[in-house]
């Protein structure tokens, strides 16, 4: 996120968000004026792609569409912000590993994917050692 693109933004009203380079501030609500004008872009250019298939018969407005994508970028936010300040709050390493374990089993619980990979010491030595294995 620039940050200095925002603040601009913020006081000058110049450098609004574009639809090719939509940036949320996630630490503000959705209620800020980049992050506003941000949700407007976006919900401007799924009507723009859509009104003529999706959204012919829906009775959709605007601010409908607008509703629909705070609600999805909520969880984003939500996990944006859990992250930072698992990172703020923590300045041992063992915290920081177990708050970024716990935002992956519940990335894993919802998506049913699991992203993490763990290694033997066994394993990790027979690669090091492996002459066929090159770095």
């Amino acid at each position: 996120m620039d940050v200095g693109r925002v603040k601009v933004f913020e006081d000058d009203h110049n450098g609004a968000p574009v639809i090719g380079c939509v940036q949320m501030d996630w630490p503000l609500p959705f209620s800020s004026e980049w992050n506003a004008a941000a949700i407007h872009v976006l919900a401007m250019g799924f009507w723009d792609l859509h009104k003529d298939t999706v959204l012919k018969d829906a009775a959709l407005s605007l601010d409908d569409i607008k509703a629909l994508c705070i609600r999805k970028l909520n969880r984003t936010r939500q996990e944006h912000n859990l992250v930072q300040n698992a990172d703020d709050m923590d300045t041992s390493e063992d915290g920081s590993r177990s708050a970024k374990a716990a935002i992956s089993r519940r990335k894993t619980r919802k998506t049913g994917v699991s992203c993490s990979l763990h290694y033997s010491q066994d394993i990790v030595d027979g690669v090091l050692t492996d002459q066929s294995f090159n770095i």
